[in-house]
């Protein structure tokens, strides 16, 4: 989606004879307000108003994109499949996407969405059913065509465990720490902890390892992946407390889907990317979110409010968006290691209590239907189908 330009060599040297599709590999809701048309609650051509707004100002146009795009207003946006939000909630952590990415790709990505032939999504339309029916709504008024074909991974443990276990050092002890949680501890017990490949706590990575004194406090079997740098740097001291802990594990690289299906894993505390999410989702596992940024907002407000199936941790924001009010509940954040400390005690005992038990009901409901999405005639084998039908 973000090869903007290879999309418009491809479309000068070919125009309408090779068709070209876009791949989609985020939360499709996301895609409305910041590259999407107004009459969906997107941004229209931000480029073509910057460069307008340019000429008959003298100011820069890359002022105005970069304005657009990460600047705030305290406005509340509307899109399919998201409840209301303010637009500075879009950025729970203070944004470090470069200038010349805004210019270069965001400001672009209208017009090629404009100009494709089509776009696969990875996204299940059991899990986004809104944001897929206003996604098809918008292309089908050029008569192109969306493709829903999520989920797009293994299903089932074995398939899973043949790819996996090749990248990870410590998945012989990773299996065997699963397996001696469930026996001691006894099924969804365990906390996994991953931020991805490419998300860490930043300026605030003090907030993770006070989070895991609660985690350890509390006495919750936990499992943490600290790939993500600087976050894979572990503190001397929080290193210690981990190693003497008798019920934690940190690796730097983990996987994922073992750890997710098996039996012992009961929360999944994760940044809210796309792919992490929909591994949750088709695994039946809640999720707690941390999110930074990208579309992990509101994968966090869709699986939070809209499925009522996990928690966000809202004492997990800085940064002057970060802290200001929160549109669904007025709640101003304080962003403090204190604050975050006591909400995380909070929620996680909620979450292994009554109250998650309803959340995770919630959740499997969905992941039924997600599952079903590759069986004969479901969506996204009848999707698929189609795609390859119209290339």
């Amino acid at each position: 989606m973000f090869g903007i330009q290879a999309f418009r060599t491809v479309k000068a040297l070919s125009g309408d004879t090779v068709k070209v599709h876009v791949w989609c590999s985020g939360l499709t809701a996301a895609m409305f307000h910041l590259f999407g048309p107004e009459e969906f609650g997107g941004k229209g051509n931000v480029r073509a108003r910057a460069e307008e707004e340019a000429r008959q100002t003298g100011a820069s146009s890359t002022d105005i994109i970069v304005r657009e795009y990460v600047g705030t207003k305290g406005e509340i946006v509307r899109v399919p499949g998201m409840p209301p939000m303010y637009d500075h909630e879009y950025y729970p952590q203070p944004s470090r996407v470069p200038p010349q990415m805004v210019v270069g790709v965001f400001a672009r990505l209208y017009e090629m969405l404009e100009a494709c032939d089509g776009m696969l999504l990875y996204t299940s339309e059991a899990y986004e059913p809104k944001a897929v029916a206003a996604m098809r709504e918008w292309f089908d008024k050029t008569s192109r065509g969306i493709y829903a074909t999520g989920p797009l991974m293994p299903i089932g443990i074995q398939t899973t465990r043949e790819h996996e276990w090749e990248q990870s050092k410590d998945a012989d002890k990773i299996q065997a720490f699963l397996d001696s949680t469930l026996t001691a501890s006894g099924e969804r017990s365990l906390l996994y902890i991953s931020f991805g490949t490419m998300f860490h706590g930043g300026d605030e990575v003090e907030k993770l390892w006070a989070l895991l004194d609660v985690v350890m406090e509390l006495d919750i079997p936990f499992i943490m992946s600290h790939a993500s740098s600087p976050g894979s740097d572990i503190p001397t001291d929080a290193k210690a407390k981990i190693d003497v802990y008798p019920k934690g594990l940190s690796s730097p690289w983990t996987p994922q889907q073992t750890i997710l299906e098996h039996p012992a894993t009961g929360w999944f505390l994760t940044h809210g990317g796309h792919n992490s999410a929909m591994e949750a989702v088709t695994a039946g596992v809640p999720m707690l979110f941390w999110p930074f940024g990208a579309d992990q907002p509101l994968t966090a407000v869709h699986v939070t409010e809209n499925l009522q199936a996990g928690y966000e941790l809202l004492e997990t924001r800085s940064g002057p968006d970060g802290l200001k009010p929160i549109y669904r509940n007025g709640r101003q954040p304080r962003g403090t290691v204190e604050a975050l400390k006591e909400e995380v005690r909070g929620v996680l005992q909620k979450a292994f209590g009554a109250d998650g038990e309803e959340k995770r009901v919630n959740l499997l409901r969905v992941t039924s239907a997600v599952r079903r999405e590759w069986d004969d005639g479901g969506v996204a084998e009848r999707d698929m189908a189609a795609f390859l039908s119209d290339i």
